[in-house]
């Protein structure tokens, strides 16, 4: 009560229920404590209960339902194994590639900076030369001082005989040994020069040729596809297909239902070539179809790219190249027809390989990558 006033203090005492008595003005009755007034103070208890039974009951009187809400149960997301196997194979290939980059990163890097100490060594040198060349500038200035003073002398004193005649022919020799030493410090500081411009040069040509790499490698990543000679592919089917335990990323479906008028490629199809380098490329395309039977049979030629070869120009041009459907192979119509590839079974045909040839035509640096090809005859329920 001390805290608050005394007219306060009676209000709150006057509400709980209690009866206030003031004794400050009743004969021989005084304040106990002058700090707290409300000490003489005669108080009656409260007449109200202390406890709000209406609330209580309120509180008791509550359904079991309440206590426990009838909360729904999640369900936890799954993803099939194929496309957690398909996701698990590009994170692998991506990890493979950001591991490549940065390797080559730090070659780079490593280069620019030999590079940079030769540079620097370089500079150091042609300033080691012009200083020379300041400190000749000022002998020759002096030398030429000398001989004026020298050519003087000898004007006025021509009668001297053989002495002073062999005196100025060695100062023309050593004018001739200076001017020849001269002419070999120009000639080496021309010759510095020109090895610092081509320093130059190759170091402008490594900052460039980092930077084609990384634009590639980016568009490559960012595209999902993959950079041959920064030359980056991108399929039409992303994805690779796992047949048996091998990845296929070029896969080709037909359904065994009749008249086979239904195909498709599930990985690959039609190609985009972007060049990012600034020079020409040559591009060819090999294809070793699947075989008939194992590795001996023949090769069942179901599809042929248009064209095999071509040329892309500089700085990021883009080609497209077909896939074209070969229906009338006789090696396919065989297998269609055949009665291995009728009624419920499926056959795969592996073994196949496409070949992706980039020639840099201003190099000669040629590179090349590898990639599975296959042929699912299907049954119609696992076409679908």
């Amino acid at each position: 009560m001390a805290n608050y006033t005394k007219q306060e203090a009676k209000n709150i005492v006057i509400q709980s229920g209690s009866v206030v008595t003031e004794l400050d003005n009743t004969p021989y009755v005084t304040t106990v404590d002058k700090n707290n007034l409300v000490s003489s103070w005669l108080v009656v208890p409260s007449s109200k209960p202390k406890v709000d039974y209406t609330q209580v009951t309120k509180a008791i009187d509550v359904e079991i339902s309440e206590l426990r809400p009838n909360i729904p149960q999640t369900t936890n997301d799954f993803i099939s194994r194929e496309e957690y196997n398909t996701l698990l194979s590009q994170s692998i290939e991506l990890n493979t590639t950001i591991e490549s980059l940065r390797n080559q990163t730090e070659q780079l890097s490593s280069r620019i900076t030999e590079l940079e100490g030769q540079t620097d060594e370089e500079i150091n040198n042609r300033l080691a030369i012009q200083q020379t060349n300041i400190v000749l500038v000022n002998q020759l200035t002096s030398l030429s001082k000398t001989v004026d003073g020298f050519a003087q002398q000898i004007s006025t004193a021509l009668q001297k005989s053989v002495e002073e005649s062999i005196f100025r022919t060695s100062l023309q020799a050593q004018n001739k040994g200076y001017e020849a030493q001269i002419q070999a410090l120009i000639t080496q500081a021309d010759s510095l020069n020109a090895v610092i411009t081509g320093l130059y040069a190759q170091l402008g040509a490594a900052v460039v040729q980092l930077e084609v790499e990384n634009r590639a490698q980016t568009l490559a990543a960012g595209s999902q596809g993959f950079n041959i000679n920064e030359v980056v592919i991108v399929k039409e089917k992303i994805g690779t297909s796992l047949i048996g335990s091998v990845p296929y990323e070029f896969y080709f479906a037909i359904n065994n239902d009749s008249p086979y008028s239904k195909y498709k490629w599930i990985n690959g199809g039609n190609l985009t070539f972007t060049n990012v380098n600034r020079v020409p490329v040559k591009v060819t395309l090999e294809v070793f179809y699947p075989r008939s039977s194992g590795n001996s049979g023949n090769q069942i030629k179901f599809f042929k790219f248009n064209p095999i070869t071509f040329t892309l120009s500089g700085e990021e041009s883009n080609r497209k190249i077909q896939t074209v459907y070969t229906s009338n192979d006789p090696e396919l119509q065989a297998k269609l027809d055949g009665p291995s590839n009728k009624g419920s079974k499926s056959n795969y045909y592996t073994g196949g390989v496409i070949k992706i040839i980039v020639e840099n035509t201003s190099t000669g640096v040629t590179e090349n990558k590898i990639f599975n090809l296959a042929l699912g005859i299907l049954h119609k329920d696992t076409y679908n």
